[in-house]
């Protein structure tokens, strides 16, 4: 715990509410805006108030764009958004932009980057994701692997466990279900979300002052369920009621 604390201030700029890029050979920071503090983010490892500050910036016209999100700022003198590491939009950085949006509850920007990957899918081959765009425009660059699986695979990986929340420890029999939906969803259907043998169906219903959930189980075993819906700012839990109790 000690290392990481000293890991995250070390390479914390406060002046720039921002983290370094890298640290250089003179033990400076290098100052650059990427995306790629979404790999701490992704784990959870940033606390929340530094993490509002990097998704605010993920979030802004600087960095995103309608296919994703770029791999470096258009304000850097390094940015080329042709170049393939220094300002084009990967899929596959965007995808795990927007799994550290659901994280630290930017669900908006969240729904907001994970359409932006699925319209990726219909450009070429139909249900592949190109590896990279440009920066500037929707059209891939000429270096792109065309059907890149690492790039088509954020599609989902986003879906089921940014929008929907879900994840299943077959080891210690849990499943942690996070739902996000947009505000205009009100009924939402899972069907078949597997953990080794056990299956299991949700049904979420939505109204003005009601949240319904009903799991339905096809297990060998009991599981246990942490539910942490997203109810959206200004709500306020009156009851909560299990199996009608």
């Amino acid at each position: 715990e000690k290392g990481l604390e000293a890991l995250r201030d070390k390479f914390w700029v406060k002046e720039e509410k921002k983290y370094a890029h890298a640290i250089t050979v003179e033990d400076k920071p290098l100052i650059e805006t990427t995306v790629w503090p979404f790999m701490p983010l992704f784990f959870r490892q940033f606390p929340q108030e530094r993490a509002n500050y990097i998704l605010d910036i993920f979030a802004s016209s600087e960095m995103s764009t309608d296919w994703g999100i770029r791999s470096l700022s258009p304000k850097s003198s390094y940015y080329d958004p042709l170049n393939y590491n220094y300002g084009t939009v990967w899929p596959f950085l965007t995808g795990y932009a927007c799994l550290s949006e659901y994280n630290y509850g930017r669900s908006l920007a969240g729904f907001s980057h994970l359409m932006s990957l699925a319209h990726n899918t219909f450009i070429d081959a139909l249900g592949f994701s190109p590896e990279l765009f440009s920066g500037e425009f929707f059209k891939p660059i000429e270096a792109s692997v065309p059907h890149q699986i690492f790039s088509s695979s954020p599609v989902v990986t986003c879906l089921v466990r940014g929008l929907l929340g879900l994840k299943g420890n077959a080891l210690k029999r849990e499943i942690e279900f996070r739902p996000s939906f947009p505000g205009s969803w009100d009924r939402v259907k899972i069907r078949n979300f597997r953990i080794g043998k056990d299956i299991f169906h949700f049904d979420v219903q939505r109204s003005e002052d009601k949240f319904i959930c009903q799991i339905v189980p096809e297990a060998y075993a009991p599981y246990r369920i942490h539910f942490y819906p997203s109810l959206g700012y200004g709500a306020r839990v009156k009851a909560v009621k299990v199996n009608g109790e």
